[in-house]
C-alpha cells in the first residue's frame, strides 16, 4: 500500500549544498572544540582526539583524510574481533573472540588501542593527547601485549596490520619512496604550462567555500584565486576557507 502524500502549492525553497556544508562543518566542529560528554560512546572520543591531532599536526588536507581513515580502519578491524560476522579487512576473521568474551568492555578496551596505535603512527605529534585520552579510559599507554586473548592484544595486533599494509600503499608516509614523509615518488610533471592572467581586467567575483584548512596553507594571493579566512567558523589554527575567484568582464 503506497504512502499518500498532501499536495501544496508552495514548494520548500532548496537549501544551497555549499551553505548546508558549511552548516554542518560549523556544527561538527563546534562539537569537536567543546568535546563529548565523558559517556560518550569511545569511538566519538577518539574521534575529538583525532580532530585535536589535526590540529597539532598541521598536515595537509590529503594527509589528513587519509591518517582518519586509517584510524577508523583500526578500529573497525579490532571490534570486528567482537562481532559474530563481521570480517576484518587485513586479517579477516583471524582474530576472532569467542560469545563470552564479545561485551562492551572489551570491544572498548580493544578499539581504543587500536586508536591509539594508529593515532601516535599517523600524527605523532599529537602523542601527548592520545596518551591523555587512553589513561581517562583507564588503560595504560604502555601495554604492546600482542596476546589476542586479550582486549589490548586485539587492538595492537589489528592496528599493527592495517599500518604494515598502509606504510606500503603509495602514499610515501614514511618518507622511504622519496625524502620527506609524503614527499613526491613520481617525479610528476605538469604537461601543461602556467598560463598567466590580466587580473586588472577582471570584474566578475565568484565564490566557493571548499572546507577547513590551515589558515598559513595556501598563499595570500595568486595569480587566479585569492584565499580569505571565513568568520563563519573557526577552530584552533583550522579556519573555513573561501576561494575568490576572479573572472573576466
Amino acid at each position: 500500500m503506497g504512502l499518500r502524500t498532501r499536495k501544496s502549492s508552495q514548494r520548500r525553497p532548496r537549501r544551497s549544498p555549499a551553505k548546508a556544508t558549511a552548516v554542518v562543518t560549523a556544527l561538527l566542529c563546534s562539537r569537536a572544540i567543546a568535546g563529548p560528554p565523558p559517556n560518550t560512546n569511545v569511538v566519538l572520543r577518539w574521534d575529538r582526539a583525532a580532530l585535536e591531532g589535526v590540529r597539532i599536526s598541521r598536515l595537509g588536507a590529503p594527509m589528513v583524510s587519509r591518517a582518519l581513515a586509517v584510524v577508523h580502519t583500526c578500529m573497525y578491524d579490532a571490534w570486528a574481533a567482537y562481532d559474530e560476522h563481521a570480517i576484518g579487512t587485513e586479517l579477516k576473521g583471524a582474530l576472532r573472540r569467542p560469545p563470552s568474551e564479545r561485551t562492551a568492555a572489551n570491544k572498548e578496551q580493544a578499539i581504543s588501542y587500536a586508536a591509539y596505535r594508529a593515532l601516535v603512527d599517523l600524527m605523532p605529534a599529537g602523542s601527548a593527547v592520545y596518551t591523555q585520552q587512553l589513561r581517562q579510559l583507564g588503560y595504560d599507554a604502555g601495554n604492546r601485549s600482542t596476546d589476542i586473548e586479550t582486549p589490548a592484544g586485539v587492538g595492537n595486533v589489528a592496528c599493527a596490520a592495517v599500518l604494515e599494509f598502509r606504510h606500503h600503499d603509495g602514499s610515501n608516509q614514511l618518507g622511504d619512496l622519496a625524502p620527506g614523509p609524503y614527499s613526491d615518488w613520481t617525479a610528476y610533471s605538469p604537461a601543461n604550462a602556467a598560463v598567466a592572467r590580466d587580473t586588472a581586467r577582471d570584474t566578475n567575483i565568484a565564490t566557493k567555500r571548499i572546507g577547513f584548512y590551515h589558515c598559513d596553507a595556501f598563499p595570500a594571493k595568486s595569480v587566479e584565486w585569492a584565499c580569505r579566512a571565513d568568520p563563519l567558523v573557526r577552530a584552533g589554527p583550522l579556519v573555513w576557507l573561501s576561494w575568490t575567484r576572479s573572472s573576466p568582464s
